[in-house]
């Protein structure tokens, strides 16, 4: 063996001992992950030794080559281990940071491993070396040049020492010197000897290499370290152990219960105390932890309390307080928690770091309820309505509640005092003096007394006055309770002279005034009850309280009735009180009649509670009046509701139709150009057939937002309604439908597009309410509406057609039957309705002036009925109109704010084989026409645009030429504006979204009028 080999030997010995010492030893007592990164540091240590030793005791190039090589390796498997060390040992080692280093180091191994030739080794020099060394020893080693990626990954190890390096002497300037010296010098050593190794690869600095001595150095620091933990500890065990011998008596004897926790408050110890607090043994407690030995808000206000403190700590342990203390509630085994006193510190380790957390628990509970029945009592004195008062065995007045502040006008009882004490609220203080006497004597009195307040005013009240003593039976004092009887006095005597008064007044009044006991047995009914039931006051007397009134208001009365005595018995206020009640009471005929009864109880002479009297009086128009306010207002609710809703659906509407016209307009352009043999004019058909689906769904939102009816005619209902129903029942074989139409049924004006959709909708509604199938009734008739029904629904009284639509379906629940025209409002799954149909339905139906509505109980099936105002005017027949294409050649005025409307409107109209003019806003409309008048046969202007409203534009554009000629072209139906201009003269409108063939026909309609 090579003399250099010796050293490196000995520290192999020593680094693999540290390192099984703390992997298989220290490590499993202290738990602390330190410890692992540790004992792999210096078991990779010990490796790279090995190849040290084996490479100084090679005898050939090749075995040379082998362990310069695993010496690579290895060293850079130690590096990353140290570095994890570091991380661990002193917590400055930043976690991104770590992984960098630890990718790049296995990147480093890897890359050498692979990597052959020149790019690892050189042989340019000698491979065999020898060294004088001191004391006459010559040592031979072999050695080789660094390759390029043998020198860039060596440089990366030197950085990364380099910055091991820094760290240790941050460590050594902030943490503990005893940890900090010993790797700060370790640390430095290595550092120096990896570069005087990388000096010497390169050729700069000829000396052997050294990295073996930083690595022995490392070593030193390794053993010193370990010594020290394991003296340290051995002195900590045998101190504890003296520490917990001395402690277990004490702690185990304790009357309280004592316990310690880690910095993460999990129990490590608990004395027996605690079994006999909670009937939990110490192993259950130790199992809960500190949570399930609380309940849940204590253990939340305990760990708040706690981590508050440990943060105190960290933050500036100067200022932090020693204990603190706090109450808590205390689990029981399969009892009610108890209120226990904690009060709880840190526990620290020999250099005052905090390491755990010590508490003393004591049970509080009996003080606990002592302190709440003090409260309560002095609550109940409070909250009395009772004058109370209390004085000493010198009868010195030093406490009264507020009642007796406000009856006898003494805010505090210094006050009294310096009047002359309790003697000068009596009235004759010859009086005072004789009752003070027999309260000391009998131990109590009671009885009238005339007392005087503050401002002299004369008080008639009832004392009760007693003696306290202690348990002894010493005198302590006197307490009194004062109830003003004043008024009361005074309403008995009045009450009594005026009985017969009031007897005449109850027998000859039209309300029904009556009296029971408190278990509520008729004592007396006045005659006027015949009026109002069919029953004589002697037949009532014998009658059961629940005899007379209906046991939906008899359940209501007996739970008033229970919960106003039980206040009036515990809870008695200053005045009495009275309650109002609306009751439905039995008739001798069979029928009901509401009565509403102003009801209160009747006292006895010592103001105790002996019955009810009551006052009656018949509300039953009343009642009818309300229950149709209350209809209106529902309905009146619904229609702002819809109202609200409808003017957003509208303009979506709007919107979305001016997009669906861009579409429409180009994919007529595009048609114009196609034969009808080319592959894409099918495909572009199919698209024009989506788009007047499309538009179906903005009839729908548009009828729902009532923005008015496309083209109304004079119509018999009965046509439409058997021609909707005959096209449904075709598809729909599981049902029936049965027709009961009236022959001389009124015409309505109505749109048929939209009057077909609200029937549709409501046959496809009563389908659906027949999974199994069914049958649907039709039934059509004239009605006329008085002022009662059609006010009820802000409609004028007149003559209307009924249209009803009835199934044999489930019917409704009262919920689902006030919501059934609400938008979106659905009882169906979601790929089976969108909750349009019905409250479109419900807007078209209002915006032709009618109402509808529904009937329905569950299991009965459902009812619509359709109110439509019938017409004076000749029914109207259909006509076929024409669908082809018509061209002119006269010249056009496009008015419109969409770009998209205008660009495709202007090719569209050219294609047509006009010339035109476009205008984006209603001011450039008006230059335009007023430069072109001459030229201008025709004008299409939009009906809602910025900057001015349509019938404006309308108006000044017959100012400037009053035979224009204007089309009306909207995304709205024909209403509201467009329905004013209509009225003005202009000569027709158009909806969005129209085809060219529409467009085209309109145009020319108009232009050939004369």
């Amino acid at each position: 063996m090579q003399i250099l080999s010796v050293p490196v030997v000995a520290a192999v010995a020593l680094t693999l001992s540290s390192g099984l010492f703390h992997l298989f030893v220290y490590d499993r007592m202290r738990g602390r992950r330190e410890n692992l990164t540790f004992a792999l540091t210096c078991i990779s240590f010990a490796v790279y030794g090995v190849t040290c030793a084996g490479l100084y005791n090679s005898t050939s190039l090749p075995e040379g080559m082998a362990w310069q090589r695993a010496q690579f390796y290895v060293v850079f498997v130690a590096m990353i281990f140290v570095l994890w060390f570091i991380h661990d040992f002193t917590r400055m080692v930043p976690r991104n940071v770590l992984w960098v280093f630890t990718a790049l180091g296995v990147l480093c191994v890897l890359v050498g491993f692979f990597s052959t030739g020149e790019l690892s080794y050189s042989l340019s020099r000698s491979l065999i070396k020898e060294v004088r060394l001191p004391f006459g020893i010559t040592g031979v080693y072999y050695e080789v040049e660094l390759g390029p990626v043998m020198l860039a990954t060596n440089i990366f190890g030197l950085i990364g020492m380099a910055y091991i390096f820094l760290i240790g002497v941050r460590f050594f300037r902030r943490g503990p010197k005893s940890k900090a010296r010993y790797l700060a010098l370790a640390l430095l050593v290595m550092f120096l000897c990896m570069a005087n190794d990388i000096a010497v690869s390169t050729g700069v600095y000829p000396f052997i290499y050294t990295l073996e001595y930083g690595f022995l150095a490392v070593t030193a620091f390794m053993t010193m370290f370990v010594v020290d933990q394991v003296v340290k500890a051995s002195r900590a065990r045998e101190q504890l152990r003296e520490n917990e011998e001395r402690y277990r008596v004490l702690a185990e004897n304790a009357g309280f219960t004592m316990w310690t926790t880690d910095l993460d408050l999990i129990l490590t110890h608990i004395n027996p105390s605690y079994e006999m607090l909670t009937g939990f043994s110490v192993k259950e407690a130790l199992s809960m932890g500190f949570n399930g030995m609380l309940t849940p808000e204590s253990a939340s206000v305990g760990m708040t309390i706690l981590n508050t403190q440990y943060a105190l700590e960290m933050s500036n342990p100067s200022t932090a307080p020693g204990s603190v203390q706090f109450e808590v509630q205390v689990r029981r085994k399969n009892k009610s928690p108890l209120w226990a006193e904690t009060t709880a510190t840190f526990l620290r380790n020999p250099k005052g770091a905090p390491v755990g957390v010590v508490g003393l628990t004591r049970d509080i509970s009996s003080q606990k309820a002592a302190e709440e029945e003090s409260l309560f009592i002095q609550r109940a004195v409070e909250s009395s309505s009772d004058a109370i008062a209390m004085c000493d065995a010198e009868f010195s007045h030093f406490y009264h509640n507020e009642a007796f502040a406000r009856l006898f006008g003494y805010k505090r009882p210094k006050e009294l005092m310096d009047a002359g004490g309790v003697m000068s609220l009596y009235a004759d203080p010859k009086q005072g003096d004789l009752i003070a006497k027999s309260i000391v004597e009998q131990g109590f009195w009671s009885g009238e007394v005339m007392a005087r307040s503050k401002k002299g005013r004369h008080i008639l009240v009832d004392l009760r006055a007693n003696v306290v003593s202690d348990k002894s039976g010493r005198f302590l004092g006197l307490i009194g309770t004062h109830t003003d009887i004043t008024e009361k006095t005074a309403v008995g005597k009045a009450l009594k002279g005026s009985e017969e008064r009031y007897r005449l007044v109850a027998e000859n009044t039209n309300d029904v005034i009556w009296t029971t006991d408190l278990n509520l047995q008729w004592t007396y009914v006045s005659p006027s009850v015949y009026r109002m039931r069919g029953y004589h006051p002697e037949e009532v007397l014998e009658q059961e309280f629940s005899d007379v009134l209906t046991r939906e208001s008899t359940q209501k009365v007996l739970e008033m009735f229970a919960d106003e005595l039980e206040r009036e018995l515990y809870q008695p206020g200053p005045e009495p009180r009275s309650l109002v009640l609306d009751m439905e009471f039995l008739k001798r005929d069979g029928g009901t009649v509401w009565g509403e009864s102003a009801c209160t109880f009747i006292r006895g002479d010592k103001g105790q509670v002996v019955g009810v009297l009551g006052i009656t009086r018949d509300i039953t128009e009343r009642k009818k009046a309300e229950e149709e306010r209350l209809k209106l207002e529902e309905r009146l609710q619904q229609a702002q509701k819809l109202e609200a809703m409808g003017t957003l659906a509208g303009g979506v509407a709007h919107d979305f139709n001016n997009l669906l016209m861009g579409i429409q307009g180009n994919l007529s352009l595009m048609l114009l150009k196609l034969e009808d043999s080319d592959p894409l004019y099918t495909r572009i058909k199919n698209i024009e057939q989506h788009i007047k689906n499309a538009t179906g769904l903005t009839r729908q939102l548009l009828g729902f937002a009532r923005s008015g009816k496309y083209q109304v005619t004079v119509t018999n209902l009965n046509e439409l309604v058997s021609r909707t129903a005959s096209m449904f029942g075709r598809t729909r074989k599981e049902i029936r439908i049965k027709q009961n139409l009236q022959e001389d049924i009124w015409p309505v004006e109505v749109d048929h597009g939209q009057i077909e959709q609200v029937l549709l909708n409501l046959l496809v509604n009563a389908w659906q309410a027949m999974p199994g199938g069914g049958i649907i009734y039709l039934r059509s008739e004239n009605v006329t509406m008085d002022n009662r029904f059609a006010g009820s629904y802000c409609l004028p009284p007149g003559k209307y057609v009924r249209m009803s639509v009835t199934d044999t379906g489930d019917g409704m629940t009262p919920e689902v039957r006030k919501r059934v025209f609400d938008p979106f409002f659905t009882t169906k799954e979601i790929t089976r309705g969108t909750g349009l149909g019905l409250a479109s339905a419900y807007g078209i139906i209002q915006n032709h002036g009618g109402i509808i509505n529904v009937y329905s109980q569950e299991g009965q099936g459902a009812t619509f009925n359709i109110y439509l105002p019938a017409s004076a005017k000749a029914i109207v027949e259909e006509t076929e109109a024409e669908t082809t294409i018509v061209q002119g050649s006269e010249t056009i005025l496009l008015i419109d704010d969409e770009e998209v409307i205008i660009s495709t409107g202007d090719e569209v109209l050219q294609a047509l084989g006009y010339k035109t003019f476009v205008a984006r806003s209603p001011h450039e409309a008006l230059e335009i026409f007023k430069e072109n008048m001459g030229k201008i046969d025709l004008v299409v202007m939009d009906m809602i645009m910025p900057e001015m409203q349509g019938f404006e534009l309308y108006d000044h554009l017959v100012r400037i030429k009053p035979e224009v000629k204007v089309l009306l072209s909207s995304g709205y139906s024909l209403n509201g504006q467009a329905t004013t201009i209509m009225e003005k003269g202009c000569d027709g409108f158009i909806q969005k979204p129209f085809n060219l063939e529409q467009l085209s026909q309109k145009i020319r309609d108009i232009l050939d009028r004369k």
